[in-house]
């Protein structure tokens, strides 16, 4: 036999040589998705769901804007000392509502007594006064918190992500 033959392979086993090498190519191909945190969240999202804080924001078509705001009570002692009680329960220090014109002072609610603590939050801009942005200040006023789930509501639509210190952007796709 010469050294560029190759040994007689049954039907079966060229397929397999065909699919591995086949296989094999599609693989170099490809890079290791599990490694890329932000474009591959919704592999570990579900993991941590429970953990990490959330955020509703629902804005109604009078003017009202209502939120909540819940941090699980562990993460509490991660904060300790970066951001008070009565810090985050100031509306106008976690929101700064745009619209046409000045809405009125927020309104809030603190509950410390459950497994999280639950922020409730509600700002009255006046009815045909039109919110065009809120911006949220919660990662400035808590600087360890990594991540949380945010949903914004309207009477057209809702949508829901997660926002990551770790990503450049929201994290639209969680499942």
């Amino acid at each position: 036999m010469r050294a560029t033959e190759v040994p007689h392979l049954t039907k079966a086993a060229r397929h397999f040589v065909i699919f591995l090498g086949l296989f094999a190519g599609l693989s170099a191909c490809t890079t290791d998705d599990k490694t890329d945190y932000c474009k591959n969240h919704y592999v570990y999202h579900q993991q941590h769901r429970d953990a990490i804080a959330s955020l509703d924001i629902t804005l109604l078509d009078d003017g009202i804007m209502q939120s909540e705001m819940q941090v699980p009570r562990d993460s509490l002692l991660r904060f300790a000392g970066t951001a008070s009680l009565d810090t985050l329960s100031d509306s106008d220090a976690v929101f700064q509502v745009n619209t046409d014109t000045q809405c009125a002072p927020g309104e809030s609610t603190v509950d410390n007594s459950g497994e999280r603590l639950v922020l409730t939050y509600k700002t009255v801009c006046g009815a045909g006064n039109r919110i065009t942005a809120v911006n949220v200040t919660v990662f400035d006023l808590l600087p360890d918190l990594d991540e949380m789930l945010v949903s914004v509501s309207t009477t057209a639509t809702e949508k829901t992500f997660a926002i990551s210190r770790q990503c450049p952007n929201p994290i639209f796709r969680l499942r």
